[in-house]
């Protein structure tokens, strides 16, 4: 730009318009506002100084010195539009150097201003949008990282990011700087302003001035000046009733700009801090076009409208929440346009923002036509499709309006990609992959993983696909980065709670927070707690006291509270009834040996209140808790690691007053000589004094490190977070939003594949949190894939998974159509209720859109969906014959039913009682690192001595405990944004349907009729097992909760 001439002449060309007679009458003047400064930096000066600073009216542009002719700008009586609305259009009428018979002198500031703003400079982003290199070269040549635009280099980069300063400098003008020139990229060429006195926003951006360089021309005449004229930007100020001859549609924008939400929100969020609406959403940076419903063009397609840019802010509106902003839109829309049914919508800032909804006022014989969005919109550039949003109307594939059906099946196309090349954040791509990014082999060949899935041997459900590249020591291993991709619109709300998450985690893993820090400086000089009391002490500063001891701190030490838990604890549903005794194993007897159990009748009689074991079991009163199978064949490779582990067998006894009794319990080890010779085993029998109480406290803790590591890998993590991610792919691969289906199923997906991706990402990976303080190590999710080979979708509804466990049958005359065997059950018998509510609403809104099976049948959506979750989702099970056929409404009610519930009720009844139970690491260690201790060891005799000491010794260190209490924390809250079941966070415009709608507010009401239910269930004190010993009434299953640590509450969907 230095190379710039100051003795050339400038000069700035308006168009202005009016309605005149019928005819346009056109007055184009040179003004003198911009031509009297005397050096090329003073009239740059005064460019900027109008375009950023001023946001002018016309009339204070005239009182700043425009030429006499402008203030036909201000008399507005003259051209017939009195003093209503007026439409402002801008068009950039194209630089001709022909027409203007000078070519090569046209070369000015103009064109690189336009080229800049519109990123036309040749930078690598360009040159890729223009096929010149590949997507993969964009990165600037500076060696950032970040992608090459011109905006990035004149503004962001760390190396060029200076040259706006410069030019700052140069022309002398402080205010305008970096952070509003941000606002002026990528502006397009038009503009709307709805009211006549409403500011010339950005009008650089915007082009309104077209200006160019003009050789001196002493004594040019007006003719020698007129080719001039065609090249540069025009102006038309018409009155809107002369814009509108057919008809306008006024609309409703609702969005957030990203420094509004949450603080975790991908990109820098340092510009434009504090600012809930930023300028340039006042000016052409966001465009919509509305697309037809009913009218189609020449192919068929649905007629698309005229591009049209957001009005006036609305601060008037009821329904807002906290950051959100609406802003006014109309659009011109003729009678031969029909009725809207889609929408496109460009995003010309370089930032993005979160797209709430569009509504369409006094729509013709439609009333309000509502678009429930909920999106992120990225620049445009960034696409390479249009984005584009339908009406909240519901049509199963072959009811669509055949206007969108292109549209429809485009969208799909988009989110499904092509399966090729890395993910970009900004992207909304759905596809699979393996569980292959847990290890980190480049960094230590101690942190290389298995990839889980895919195989025979190590089968799991799929994740969603990155594309990231592999790992240089191992190819099938995908590589490792602080950012995982996820569909940028998985990460939804204000304060999601994935984003606390893992920032907290982080925190964990760093020990960055003073708390922690404090902690862990203690812990280097004393590793071990020595007493009960050192770990009560926590809870004094650092971690808020667990509802499991807020009453009694030792009621958790007694075998009422030890099977309560089995019923009414964190991982209440593997309790089974006992089938026959002895208890069978599954494991290979070729392999481990004889498996046979070494509990005797002779150890269980004596405290069956004089029943014998067969006739319990004829009536139903003994139980197990059987953990033997999952451990047992990786006991030896985790005992030669620093933990010391048993497989585990619990035998339980119901009692008359319906509390359940421990009897024995197993602990079994593999033979020091070899597998097959089958396992060592013991069996300890309940004690209340002296070293044998002491050695039974310490049986039922390898039985509570069993079942904390079964719960945390396959309850929590496998059962609900895994399985659940491949039926959230395919839904938004093969579903379209306006499918049934898709609405149903939409709020029980929400951030589920963000806390996933988080979770590989600081839980279940190589060394991670899962790993480092569980008992079962780097083996952690190698384990799980052993027990996902029996995992049967069509078992996980509530009432078959009962039956299965033998603790229910059948019973027509029972609520529900099932009789617990045992009554006081209370995660069963609180889950019966949640579970008959979501079957209802299920059965009610299926039915309301497929009238017979056959509409099932021919769903051609709804059948993709099903056969990409059989066949690649969970593609390693997909020979199962357990597999719905989706050919009837009843299957599709039943899949619904049970994949609503594994991710409401089931993930809260195993999430959010964490904390409350496990908080206090001695009621649920989740390490066991010393075997039982032998009579005559030193071991046995400090047991004998000091069993505080000694149980410390063996169950989960201090700082593997601290490290735990700060994720369980974290695990167990719910977040304000919390949607939970009964609840939508569109409300009641999630569809136009209003039978759905009341269906859904009927099913809400049901929710809150069972929470009363469950509140009097909770006051009954003959139900001992709803409170038990320690005082602490089962609620994990009331709908309803407050933000935080409640122990109650179920969220719609995985959300944490």
């Amino acid at each position: 730009m230095h190379a710039v001439q100051p003795v050339t002449r400038w000069c700035v060309v308006w168009g202005v318009c009016f309605e005149e007679g019928g005819e346009w009458d056109e007055d184009v003047l040179l003004d003198g506002y911009l031509t009297r400064g005397t050096t090329l930096c003073e009239r740059f000066q005064r460019l900027f100084d109008l375009t950023v600073n001023k946001s002018s009216t016309v009339a204070e542009l005239f009182s700043l010195g425009w030429v006499l002719e402008g203030r036909r700008w201000c008399d507005r009586d003259s051209c017939g539009c009195g003093r209503g609305r007026f439409w402002v259009s801008v068009r950039f009428c194209r630089l001709s150097l022909q027409t203007c018979g000078i070519s090569g002198s046209l070369e000015g500031v103009s064109i690189f201003a336009w080229r800049l703003l519109r990123n036309r400079l040749p930078a690598k982003v360009n040159m890729a949008i223009r096929d010149i290199i590949t997507l993969e070269a964009q990165t600037c040549v500076a060696g950032c990282n970040d992608m090459e635009s011109a905006q990035h280099l004149f503004i962001s980069c760390g190396i060029f990011g200076s040259l706006w300063s410069l030019v700052r400098s140069w022309i002398d003008l402080s205010s305008v700087d970096p952070k509003h020139m941000l606002d002026l990229f990528s502006s397009p060429p038009h503009l709307v302003v709805s009211e006549c006195a409403a500011p010339f926003y950005n009008l650089f951006g915007s082009y309104v001035f077209g200006l160019s360089r003009m050789k001196e021309i002493t004594g040019s005449s007006e003719t020698q000046n007129g080719p001039y004229l065609k090249c540069w930007t025009r102006i038309k100020l018409i009155k809107m009733s002369i814009i509108d001859r057919g008809h306008t549609l006024k609309g409703i924008v609702i969005l957030m700009h990203k420094n509004a939400l949450n603080f975790n929100v991908v990109g820098d969020a340092t510009d434009n801090e504090g600012d809930t609406v930023p300028p340039s959403f006042l000016d052409t940076s966001v465009a919509l076009k509305l697309i037809s419903a009913s009218k189609a063009d020449g192919t068929g397609k649905g007629k698309v409208g005229k591009q049209t840019f957001l009005g006036g802010l609305l601060t008037s509106i009821p329904t807002l929440e906290d950051k959100q902003s609406a802003f006014s839109i109309h659009f011109e829309w003729h009678g031969d346009m029909g009725i809207p049914g889609a929408f496109y919508i460009e995003n010309f800032m370089p930032h993005e923002f979160f797209l709430v909804s569009l509504s369409l006022e006094d729509v013709h014989n439609h009333g309000t036509i509502n678009f429930v969005c909920n999106s992120w919109i990225y620049n445009t550039e960034k696409y390479k499709t249009d984005r584009i949003f339908f009406t909240n109307k519901t049509y199963l594939p072959d009811k669509t309006p055949a206007p969108l059906v292109y549209y429809r099946q485009e969208e799909l196309k988009t989110l499904r990609g092509d399966g090729t090349g890395e993910r970009k954040e900004w992207e909304r791509i759905y596809d699979y992959d393996f569980y292959n990014d847990l290890g980190e082999p480049d960094k230590n060949a101690t942190m290389a993983r298995p990839v889980l899935g895919g195989s025979s041997t190590l089968p799991y459900p799929r994740r969603g696909r990155t594309g990231r590249k592999p790992t240089h020591k191992d190819p099938k291993t995908e590589s490792r980065s602080g950012y995982v991709y996820i569909p940028r619109d998985e990460l939804l709300g204000h304060v999601k709670s994935a984003d606390f998450l893992v920032k907290t985690l982080d925190l964990a893993a760093q020990h960055a927070t003073p708390q922690l820090r404090s902690l862990v400086t203690t812990q280097r000089s004393q590793p071990e707690f020595n007493t009960f009391e050192e770990v009560l002490s926590l809870f004094a500063v650092n971690f808020p006291l667990p509802k499991l001891i807020q009453v009694d701190t030792s009621a958790w030490m007694t075998d009422e509270e030890f099977t309560r838990e089995m019923i009414a604890g964190v991982n209440p549903h593997i309790i089974k009834k006992l089938e026959e005794f002895p208890p069978k194993s599954k494991v290979d007897s070729k392999i481990y040996g004889d498996n046979t159990t070494t509990i005797t009748k002779e150890h269980l009689e004596p405290n069956m209140d004089g029943v014998n074991v067969e006739q319990a079991i004829q009536n139903n009163r003994l139980y197990i808790l059987d953990h033997y199978d999952t451990f047992f064949p990786y006991l030896r490779k985790i005992n030669a690691t620093e933990a010391k582990a048993y497989a585990t067998r619990t035998i339980l006894f119901l009692q008359n007053d319906g509390t359940l009794k421990p009897l024995a319990i197993e602990l079994s080890k593999p033979h020091p000589e070899g597998d097959s010779l089958g396992p060592v085993s013991s069996v300890y029998l309940p004690a209340s004094e002296g070293v044998e109480a002491s050695i039974w406290l310490l049986a039922k803790a390898y039985v509570v490190v069993n079942d904390a590591c079964h719960h945390q890998l396959i309850s929590h993590w496998l059962n609900t977070h895994a399985t659940v991610e491949p039926f959230v792919i395919a839904t938004n691969r093969h579903l379209s939003v306006v499918h049934p289906i898709h609405k149903l199923l939409l709020p029980h997906y929400r951030n589920t594949m963000n806390i996933n991706a988080n979770a590989r990402n600081n839980l279940i990976n190589a060394e991670g949190i899962i790993e480092s303080t569980y008992l079962v190590g780097k083996y952690a999710m190698e384990m799980s894939t052993v027990v996902y080979k029996d995992w049967v979708f069509t078992e996980e509804g509530l009432p078959t998974d009962l039956i299965k466990r033998g603790v229910a049958v059948e019973d027509p005359s029972s609520p529900h159509g099932l009789r617990l065997l045992i009554e006081d059950y209370p995660y069963a018998s609180d889950g019966l209720e949640i579970w008959a509510a979501i079957k209802l609403w299920v059965e009610e809104y299926v039915n309301f859109y497929y009238k017979s099976d056959a509409v099932i049948a021919q769903d051609s959506e709804l059948q993709a969906f099903w056969k990409e979750v059989v066949e690649v989702g969970h593609g390693d099970l997909k020979n199962a014959t357990w597999w719905y056929k989706m050919q009837t409404r009843t299957e599709l009610i039943d899949a619904c039913t049970i994949l609503i519930w594994i991710a409401s009720a089931l993930h809260a009844a195993v999430n959010f009682g964490q904390y409350p139970y496990g908080g206090y690491i001695l009621n649920r260690p989740t390490k066991s690192r010393r075997f039982m201790p032998e009579k005559g060891s030193p071991e046995y005799d400090e047991l004998a001595q000091d069993y505080e000491r000694s149980y410390l010794r063996t169950i989960t260190p201090r700082n593997d405990t601290i490290m735990n209490m700060t994720v369980m924390e974290v695990l167990s809250s719910h977040v304000s944004d919390e949607q939970y079941l009964g609840q939508r966070i569109e409300g009641g415009l999630w569809t136009s349907d209003s039978e759905p709608v009341e269906a859904y507010k009927k099913f809400g009401r049901k929710l809150a009729e069972i929470e009363e239910k469950l509140v009097q269930r909770n006051n009954d004190e003959s139900l001992r097992n709803r409170y038990g010993p320690v005082k602490m009434p089962y609620t994990l299953l009331h709908p309803s909760s407050e933000e935080g640590m409640t122990f109650r509450g179920i969220p719609n969907s995985i959300s944490i």
